[in-house]
């Protein structure tokens, strides 16, 4: 099939740029690290156990299985409606939750909340990569993923302290009213863009032949679903193990948190200001490697509540630095379907989660944190393997 290219996307300048999407992460990025390190919390509020709370995550990742789709409506409507939808789906999801009481009430809207990893996402992802060009890009990038820090850093203690003082509901009030203030902005401000209709038709088998044959891409798209075989088995359960290593309140979690955020945006820092010069894979594959040498390490902590937090926050470092590299590195591997190939990236992340969330509970609350731990360092190592024998800058 032939096609022209695709048709150049609005100039804005990189204030613009960085400013609406750092924001619209920390909207949507608060709402998703929000049941972390709450979920025993929620869990309780909601009157289920924590393998129950697993499957509820596991509802919300499930509908990222939809990333696919995701990438093939921005290129049909546009990155603009795509993170319009992204955010009306959480702030509606968000309120829903809040009122839910029990399992099924909150399967629901925990659907809807899953929709925005699956659209929103990648689009603003596309959004970056079409304007910053690639020996920039991880700088770039990695300015925006600060955001997923700063939740850990300022917003999480926060929450943690409304859950302490008015329950564990209050929290989605105030951040579906966030998101509907976030509607009105991306509304009045977010540059609109359509790309050639020639692009737009590009179908999900074709795109998936092309994908198969590049071993390359293949290899980073699917590394990062390995990489969350150990990052989701560390989110899902190291609020439960630290319950276990000292009895923490969630205003006591909320401040823990708050120091992985510290490291998490030292992650983002790092990769910021030297990935493009490392180079993406090398910096990619050191990521992987150290992230599964810290799972390994981390269930051995637990002789102290500090050492135990140090162990938190080093792997928070190594798994920010590692997820923001493979960005830019996935978004150019093939440049000519970029917004359907960061949505495969959210499709292997999903899978992964999927799986994980539901796996990791049932470890914790069956064997122990050791053995969550080593099935995420397992996978780890599993893409950092990958990595290295196929994938190409």
């Amino acid at each position: 099939m032939t096609s022209q290219p695709p048709s150049a996307p609005p100039v804005i300048s990189l204030k613009r740029l960085l400013t609406l999407a750092i924001g619209t992460r920390l909207i949507t990025d608060t709402a998703v690290r929000l049941f972390y390190p709450f979920l025993p919390v929620i869990c309780r509020g909601l009157g289920i156990s924590l393998v129950a709370g697993g499957s509820l995550m596991t509802v919300r990742t499930a509908v990222g299985l939809m990333a696919p789709w995701g990438g093939l409506a921005i290129n049909r409507f546009g990155v603009k409606r795509i993170v319009l939808f992204g955010l009306a789906t959480q702030a509606v999801g968000l309120w829903w939750f809040s009122m839910a009481e029990g399992w099924l009430a909150a399967v629901g809207p925990m659907m809807l909340l899953g929709l925005p990893m699956a659209s929103l996402v990648p689009a603003l992802q596309v959004f970056v990569s079409e304007r910053v060009p690639y020996q920039n890009r991880g700088r770039i990038i990695g300015a925006v993923e600060f955001s997923w820090a700063a939740v850990n850093l300022f917003v999480l203690p926060l929450m943690g302290f409304l859950i302490t003082l008015q329950g564990w509901a209050v929290p989605f009030y105030y951040i579906a009213g966030i998101t509907a203030v976030g509607i009105l902005i991306v509304w009045r401000w977010f540059p609109d863009h359509h790309r050639t209709a020639s692009v737009q038709r590009i179908g999900m088998l074709p795109y998936l032949r092309q994908l198969l044959q590049n071993r390359s891409a293949l290899a980073v798209v699917l590394s990062g679903g390995f990489l969350f075989v150990g990052t989701e088995s560390f989110f899902v359960t190291y609020a439960a193990w630290l319950e276990q290593i000292a009895d923490l309140s969630p205003s006591d979690i909320g401040l823990v948190v708050g120091i992985m955020g510290l490291t998490e945006w030292g992650g983002s820092g790092l990769a910021s200001a030297f990935i493009d010069r490392m180079g993406k894979r090398r910096g990619v594959l050191a990521g992987f490697v150290l992230s599964s040498i810290m799972l390994c390490i981390l269930p051995f902590l637990d002789v102290s509540l500090w050492m135990a937090i140090a162990g938190l926050a080093i792997y928070a470092l190594f798994f920010e630095f590692t997820i923001v590299s493979s960005i830019p590195l996935l978004s150019e591997q093939m440049p000519q379907a970029r917004g359907i190939t960061l949505a495969m990236g959210i499709l292997a992340i999903s899978l992964s989660r999927l799986i994980m969330a539901p796996t990791a509970a049932w470890l914790m609350e069956n064997i122990s944190f050791t053995a969550t731990c080593l099935v995420g360092a397992l996978g780890t190592g599993c893409g950092a393997l990958l990595l290295a024998l196929w994938a190409k800058e």
